[in-house]
């Protein structure tokens, strides 16, 4: 049994959009709901993490011209990362 569980609100068989003179739906939509789940679910476990006095390593957007120091935390979150895992590689 699950702890908690995240519902996407998805129709059985995922697709959507019924079009005339197909047997199938098509317009699959777990794709941007999943999406959305999971950056909803970081954003909230940010804010968890800052209230308990830990600021969590996030992966930076680039979207910002010019930005220098999106290249230093990407440095800085693919090292986070690389650490998690390192018990792995034992």
């Amino acid at each position: 049994m699950a702890d908690i569980v995240l519902d996407n609100q998805c129709p059985p068989g995922d697709c959507i959009v019924e079009i005339e003179g197909l047997d199938w739906r098509t317009g699959p939509i777990s794709t941007v709901t999943g999406g959305m789940l999971m950056n909803m679910l970081r954003v909230s476990v940010a804010e968890k993490l800052l209230q308990l006095g830990h600021t969590p390593v996030l992966l930076p957007s680039h979207q910002f011209i010019g930005n220098t120091s999106a290249e230093e935390q990407l440095d800085k979150f693919y090292e986070a990362y690389r650490k998690s895992l390192a018990h792995l590689f034992l």
